[in-house]
């Protein structure tokens, strides 16, 4: 997949919650996202990480202002 996913980008998903992205990186022969939840009321960070494709259908990227 070619689409570049720009380090600190903020993604959304459907139920609104916000993603910022933290690398991108290439495992053998997987492009692998590692991304961490935003979460402004309690401040916690919790971090995950997918396959980029599977990170793209399930967020959406949110225009920068």
């Amino acid at each position: 997949m070619s689409e570049r996913i720009e380090i600190g980008s903020v993604w959304t998903s459907v139920n609104g919650v916000h993603f910022q992205v933290i690398s991108e990186t290439h495992i053998e022969g997987n492009d692998w996202i590692y991304y961490r939840m935003i979460d402004k009321e309690t401040e916690e960070s919790k971090e995950f990480s997918c396959y980029k494709e599977s990170f793209l259908s399930r967020f959406h990227q949110i225009p920068k202002d």
